[in-house]
């Protein structure tokens, strides 16, 4: 420890950072500022976790939750559907897809996951569902990744 000339006792020195101590502060700090930008409801950014009695919680692919899904529209006699409540990993990706890629490129994903590939292909190419609609369900579906009510 290093000493005062006028006070020979030794004195506490703050220890320096670390590389790796350095680039968890910077890693932290940028995570907290991309939270704080994506401006989702309810999310906030957690700079520690609570502690969590046996440790972190443990999951696995097998636990799949069962996804409840309502009709959307029908078109030809056929009804496409998609879930009463987004699971969060829509949410994520769509946020990731909007920072990365744009907000468009995160609504077409979006739109696609939640009504599958053959009921977003019908939206893109049927003549005979008016624009209005089409709007009315981009709403619906983003209002459920946001997890707010649906639009009215």
């Amino acid at each position: 420890m290093p000493t005062n000339a006028a006070n020979p006792k030794p004195r506490a020195t703050k220890p320096r950072e670390t590389a790796a101590q350095k680039r968890a502060r910077l890693a932290e700090a940028a995570a907290r500022e991309a939270v704080e930008q994506m401006d989702l409801p309810g999310v906030q950014f957690v700079s520690s976790l609570p502690e969590v009695p046996g440790g972190a919680p443990k999951f696995s692919s097998k636990d799949v939750p069962t996804v409840e899904r309502e009709i959307l529209f029908h078109y030809d006699g056929v009804g496409y559907s998609i879930p009463k409540t987004m699971p969060y990993t829509a949410t994520l990706r769509y946020a990731h897809t909007a920072r990365t890629q744009g907000v468009a490129a995160a609504v077409d994903e979006a739109m696609e996951s939640a009504i599958g590939t053959v009921g977003y292909g019908v939206l893109l190419t049927a003549p005979g569902i008016p624009g209005k609609e089409v709007e009315r369900f981009v709403g619906i579906v983003l209002a459920r990744l946001e997890g707010t009510t649906d639009p009215k």
